[in-house]
């Protein structure tokens, strides 16, 4: 029987796929072909953008799959638990 915790991941990590356009998610799979894992999304005012990491570094993909490698956004230090990617090319 899946843990409740593996359970929860599970549901975040397809909630998050659901909200991705598909521009977005090929921009994710060039993305994780260097590296990056795909970390958690944030609904804004044009729609969804997706927030992926490699280390300390971080890439912003908008609705278009316009992948931005330097963007202006500060990420909270949070638990290595929340941190922990939801997809990553493997």
């Amino acid at each position: 029987m899946m843990s409740i915790e593996r359970r929860v991941t599970t549901q975040r990590t397809l909630d998050c796929i659901e909200k991705l356009s598909i521009y977005q998610e090929v921009a994710l799979m060039e993305v994780f072909q260097v590296g990056f894992s795909l970390l958690y999304t944030r609904q804004i005012d044009d729609g969804v953008l997706a927030i992926a990491s490699r280390g300390k570094s971080f890439i912003t993909i908008d609705q278009s799959g316009y992948a931005n490698y330097t963007p202006m956004i500060e990420v909270r230090e949070l638990p290595a638990q929340m941190m922990s990617p939801l997809l990553k090319m493997v």
